[in-house]
Parts: C-alpha cells; structure tokens; sequence
C-alpha cells in the first residue's frame, strides 16, 4: 500500500480496496504474535474495551448496525443485545441491511436523533 493513498484526494473505498485481504499481509509476524495472548497494556485495556454492553440501562435501547458492513459486523450488536437483555435491559437491534459502514452510520443518525428527542417528551 502505498503512502500516495494519503494524499486527501482518494476515497475511503479506494484506500479499503487497496489493503491486503489477511492480517498476516498486512501485519509483520512479530506484530501478531505480541497479540498472541496479549499482555502487558493491552491485556489490561480488554476487560474496559470488552465492557461497552456490560451494564443495565433505565431505558429501551436501539442498537443500529448493518448486515453489510464489512468494517464492524453485525454480530458485535448481536452481542451486545445479548448482554444487555442478559441483564434485563429492553433492547431494539435496527438492522440497515446490505449497505456498507458509511451508510450505515448515515442512516442511523436521524433515527438516533429521534430517540433521544423522545426521551425528552
């Protein structure tokens, strides 16, 4: 990949496509085997980062996500439902359909608007 791709004139889906497809193309073997378990920060940052959906909200919750998206699986909302009502939380899983991540985030943002503008009523 090149450093011409950060030039400000190319577009997400042109530096995307122009990525390897494997971690192991695209990181050095040293790199990935220090995450092979992790240590050190890391492993003391996971428990935080894994904690997102670890909790019981007071109000309904609308998770929004896209079966199409490629940068952050539908299954990551699929888990984080699962936690939730895990937990007794009343949950809504918007799923966009086949659009990417971009799109997904473009549509969901009225919808997340909406919901907080009726928290308010």
């Amino acid at each position: 990949m090149g450093e011409d791709l950060f030039d400000g004139h190319h577009t997400g889906d042109q530096f995307f496509e122009a990525l390897p497809t494997t971690l192991e193309e695209l990181f050095t073997p040293q790199f990935l085997d220090s995450l092979r378990p992790p240590t050190g920060t890391l492993l003391e940052a996971l428990p935080e980062a894994d904690s997102t959906c670890d909790w019981r909200p007071g109000v309904p919750v609308h998770l929004h996500a896209s079966s199409g998206d490629r940068d952050v699986p539908i299954a990551n909302a699929h888990h984080c439902q699962e936690l939730l009502e895990a937990r007794g939380a009343e949950t809504r899983l918007v799923d966009f359909g086949e659009v990417d991540h971009s799109t997904s985030v473009t549509l969901s943002l009225p919808k997340v608007l909406e919901q907080f503008a009726a928290l308010e009523d």
